[in-house]
């Protein structure tokens, strides 16, 4: 028998499903990863999925979705998130200071091949879990900031393909395992 209050995970990946993020998520309060990456999903992902408190994995790497970051705040309910991917999608624009209002045990971030501007947010450096971080292919400029440098568990860091002005990336500490420029 299905037990309705054991965890669920989603696992979609890689089946060409098209249309929208269905807003019916929110309803399983329940829902501890979702992996719907590699498909064709359009449109904006929905605002409501901060209703997921459980949630811990969210990967929509490769789609299509929506250009706008509004959701990023409702995931600011999700405190056990650990895991975030929203690469190869056609995400654009400031990235938003208030990404760093994620959960602080975010261990992996990937905005890899996307279309997002301006600097990088010094609040990225709030995450004191990250030990992968993928920025590759956007359009940051500007500097990396010293904030970032200063993540005691991170491994791996991506920056190639946008254009800082420099790429001085001040390591305070000697976990860092990978870097690309």
């Amino acid at each position: 028998m299905f037990d309705v209050n054991s965890p669920i995970n989603i696992d979609r990946r890689g089946n060409a499903f098209s249309g929208l993020v269905p807003t019916s998520l929110r309803n399983a309060t329940q829902l501890r990863v979702i992996d719907i990456g590699e498909n064709i999903l359009s449109g904006s992902v929905p605002t409501n999925l901060g209703n997921l408190l459980d949630l811990f994995r969210l990967n929509l790497r490769e789609n299509y979705l929506g250009r706008d970051f509004r959701f990023l705040m409702s995931l600011t309910n999700c405190s056990k998130l650990q895991y975030l991917d929203l690469a190869t999608n056609q995400f654009g624009g400031v990235l938003p200071n208030s990404i760093s209002n994620l959960s602080t045990q975010l261990t992996y971030l990937s905005l890899a091949f996307n279309d997002i501007s301006r600097s990088i947010p010094a609040s990225l450096g709030n995450f004191v879990n990250l030990t992968i971080l993928i920025l590759n292919d956007n359009n940051f400029i500007g500097i990396i900031p010293t904030s970032v440098g200063r993540l005691q568990k991170m491994e791996i860091i991506g920056l190639m393909g946008n254009r800082f002005s420099a790429i001085t990336l001040y390591y305070q500490h000697n976990t860092l395992s990978h870097t690309t420029y």
